[in-house]
């Protein structure tokens, strides 16, 4: 599937821009998920949802999960692509509290906001379907990055915990290109909700989270611990088998050191 930069949407936006407002701004990302396979290369829309001072971001399929999950037809979740990614970070006061939902298990922690440095390339400009991008490179937990970005549209947050950039990210990838996000679109939006169920997670420590996710694809089965469902010991054996085979495959995450 093609996607391009929606540009008359975001010139819509531009123009209506207040640094209170409400915005989905839309990137397209493309991933691999295996560092030794470059056919492994997924795609999946991810949001960058700003409500007044808080960003949520996500990917396109958990916003519509979690979003019907709050109403009173879970049923119509049948039919929404499994999301990739099954975190979301919320950005606000200085803190980023970073959900993960590993069903029926569901955990988050808090971490300060690290001001990511960057070194501006102030004689390397281009433009990007129509707006004029600045370049800017960076070191972030273990990948090297370049970012391109458009000071004519006065937002710092970008995808994931990229921060600090004097305008919107329009292109942001790592040198070996296992994360490429593009702008898709920027639209300014009513009503915006943020459906996080804080009261569901349990908070833990980075640390620990990390210490899960090992333990999981070690034995992915301790994830269905707190559920209802009790298989026999063949089927833990087959479902443990399945998806450590699966879990082989996804070994190349966007952190790379802590």
């Amino acid at each position: 599937m093609r996607f391009t930069l929606n540009i008359a949407v975001i010139f819509i936006s531009l123009i209506s821009f207040a640094q209170n407002g409400n915005y989905r701004i839309k990137y397209l990302l493309d991933f691999q998920k295996d560092s030794l396979d470059t056919q492994s290369v997924n795609r999946e829309i991810m949001y960058l949802d700003i409500i007044n001072n808080v960003s949520i971001f996500q990917s396109e399929n958990l916003f519509k999960k979690d979003s019907i999950s709050s109403t009173d037809n879970p049923y119509s979740l049948f039919g929404i692509p499994k999301p990739e990614f099954k975190y979301k970070i919320v950005k606000e006061d200085n803190i980023y509290n970073y959900f993960v939902d590993y069903s029926p298990s569901h955990r988050f922690y808090v971490e300060n906001i690290d001001k990511v440095e960057w070194n501006f390339i102030n004689d390397t400009i281009k433009t990007i379907e129509n707006f004029k991008c600045k370049l800017a490179k960076t070191t972030f937990k273990g990948r090297n990055y370049s970012a391109w970005y458009s000071i004519e549209i006065p937002i710092n947050s970008g995808p994931y915990k990229f921060n600090g950039l004097p305008g919107l990210v329009v292109e942001l990838f790592d040198s070996k290109k296992h994360y490429h996000f593009q702008l898709l679109s920027m639209k300014e939006m009513q009503n915006m909700k943020n459906y996080t169920e804080r009261k569901k997670y349990t908070k833990i420590s980075k640390q620990d989270l990390i210490q899960l996710q090992n333990n999981i694809k070690i034995k992915p089965s301790i994830i269905l611990s707190n559920s209802n469902l009790n298989l026999p010991k063949e089927g833990m054996d087959k479902y443990n088998n399945k998806h450590r085979e699966l879990n082989k495959k996804f070994n190349n995450p966007i952190e790379l050191t802590d």
